[in-house]
């Protein structure tokens, strides 16, 4: 990310399609190996939200799910793309990912960062293409 002011001297944050990934891949990173829900801690919104099929989690809940959930052993980010937003970005995108001894997961997902922190991410299940 790269910082500039705007005409009125107001400090904009830029985002390219890249950081917006970095962080993506960096979040999965954490989901894959111990210590996800400090990784996390740091990283999401005073007012974050997750949504999931099973319902939207604040930030408190968010942590205490990634902090109970066993990690991914793998995970693989697809068919990505970018939406630039005041101060930040979404990327959207398709994600395989594996659990030891779970069967495959696949979604579509969501994450919205603005400054660096993440404020909204959601999952939707991927079904197969009609």
């Amino acid at each position: 990310m790269c910082c500039t002011e705007d005409s009125s001297g107001r400090i904009l944050v830029v985002v390219r399609d890249a950081d917006l990934l970095a962080l993506e891949h960096a979040a999965w990173r954490a989901l894959c190996g111990p210590g996800a829900a400090d990784w996390y801690r740091e990283r999401l919104a005073d007012d974050a939200v997750m949504v999931f099929p099973f319902g939207v989690l604040d930030r408190e809940q968010s942590l205490a799910a990634i902090a109970g959930a066993p990690p991914w052993a793998e995970y693989r980010i697809e068919k990505s793309r970018t939406v630039a937003l005041p101060g930040g970005g979404a990327l959207v995108y398709h994600a395989r990912a594996r659990r030891p001894g779970a069967e495959p997961f696949e979604a579509w997902i969501a994450s919205v960062w603005i400054a660096g922190r993440l404020a909204l991410h959601q999952q939707s299940f991927a079904s197969p293409e009609p």
